[in-house]
């Protein structure tokens, strides 16, 4: 087997383990403390948090040895467990966490370094909402009641949306940057709310499509997904917008819902981790470059 079959191999193990721990995190009170460490562990990717989380929890603050020399004067101390995550590019890297290093004293924050502000990062909902149009969503603004954000509907079936009425056109095409194209979902957010509160709820809805709570929308672009229930499809797009707003210092709704549900309940609902974490990783994507589009234009 050549090399490059063995980094494959590597990586594909790597992720199977990532969700046979999965089922461990089932009670609700461990499924709080690793969401909790995913939100705020905002340096690497929700895939890697979750690895390093499984290898060790309680981890503050996790580089490459090369970076904790060059970064900091610091090194890994005799017998330091080394922490295997995924490299862009692949395969894996070893990294350590700040607890099993030594050296120069660490400078003021280091170990307590993701403190939410609050404050909607420059340009993120602008990226995000043009990024849903790539993806053949459309994002509306319009002056709603006091007690609704916004909703979101499947634009292929006029009388499926979750958040609010029935909607009768269907089959729809928007125009972005001069083609048509076939309009997938729609999400439409209260126009009366700020851009922090309106980015919460966009997340949330959008958590919704990534899931596939309303269909694939026949493109195939996300799974479908309509058969789960209204109990498990809230608690998914829940712990998206909290996962994606925490990690971008921003407070959501999201955090009393998880935590209301996490107090008074056992157990977490039959979630699926992988199709959250894609999620997540997918809007974190949105809010930090142009992506591409994977939509069909014929």
């Amino acid at each position: 087997m050549d090399t490059n079959k063995n980094e494959v191999e590597a990586t594909k193990g790597i992720l199977d383990e990532l969700f046979q721990h999965a089922s461990r995190y089932r009670s609700s009170v461990e499924f709080s403390d690793l969401i909790k460490f995913l939100s705020t562990f905002k340096n690497y990717s929700i895939f890697n948090a979750m690895l390093v989380h499984i290898q060790m929890q309680g981890a503050k603050y996790v580089l490459p040895a090369k970076q904790w020399d060059q970064k900091y004067g610091r090194h890994p101390v005799p017998d330091a467990q080394p922490l295997v995550m995924l490299r862009p590019g692949g395969p894996v890297m070893f990294c350590f966490d700040v607890s099993q290093t030594q050296g120069r004293p660490l400078p003021p924050g280091i170990e307590n370094p993701f403190q939410v502000q609050g404050n909607l990062p420059e340009g993120a909902y602008q990226l995000i909402t043009l990024n849903s149009k790539q993806d053949g969503i459309r994002v509306n603004d319009r002056a709603l009641g006091s007690t609704l954000g916004g909703y979101v509907r499947d634009a292929n079936n006029p009388y499926h949306v979750i958040g609010a009425g029935t909607f009768m056109e269907k089959n729809q095409r928007m125009y972005f940057e001069g083609k048509e194209i076939p309009l997938l979902s729609e999400i439409t957010l209260n126009s009366n709310l700020s851009d922090e509160v309106n980015f919460a709820t966009l997340t949330h809805e959008l958590g919704h499509v990534y899931c596939g709570h309303i269909g694939s929308g026949d493109q195939g672009i996300w799974p479908n997904r309509t058969n789960l229930t209204k109990n498990v499809r809230e608690f998914e797009a829940e712990s998206v917008s909290f996962l994606v707003c925490q990690r971008m210092g921003i407070d959501t709704p999201a955090a009393q819902y998880l935590s209301g549900y996490l107090n008074n309940n056992e157990e977490i609902p039959e979630i699926s981790l992988d199709t959250i974490f894609k999620a997540v990783q997918r809007i974190e994507s949105m809010a930090k470059k142009r992506l591409k589009s994977r939509i069909n234009y014929e």
